[in-house]
């Protein structure tokens, strides 16, 4: 019996969706929690966001992170992730970078 497209596109997704996780879950990451308990919101990351050069050399940090996540604490976690690569990619400006930019955030409702 063929398989229709709605099914495969479905199965599709879901793979995609679980190799996403399954990936994410085997990365390490680096957390913000000290600060961000106190706003109801987690942000993971790796050490891609924090080391982003700008075209001076300078890195971004993680005190700019945790400024950028104090300032987002009304925001959708949507928002937020928005937000944080936003300012990390003006920051780097032109400079290429060496590692990709990886931000989940979770708020507790």
């Amino acid at each position: 019996m063929p398989v229709s497209d709605s099914t495969r596109k479905a199965a599709l997704k879901n793979y995609m969706e679980t190799r996403m996780l399954q990936d994410f879950a085997t990365t390490n990451l680096e957390t913000t929690n000290s600060v961000m308990t106190k706003i109801g919101i987690k942000a993971f990351s790796n050490d891609g966001l924090t080391e982003a050069l700008n075209e001076q050399n300078q890195l971004f940090g993680r005190k700019r992170v945790v400024q950028l996540l104090t300032g987002c604490a009304n925001k959708t976690p949507k928002e937020v992730v928005d937000t944080i690569i936003t300012e990390v990619k003006q920051y780097a400006g032109n400079m290429e970078q060496s590692d990709d930019l990886t931000l989940l955030v979770i708020r507790r409702s």
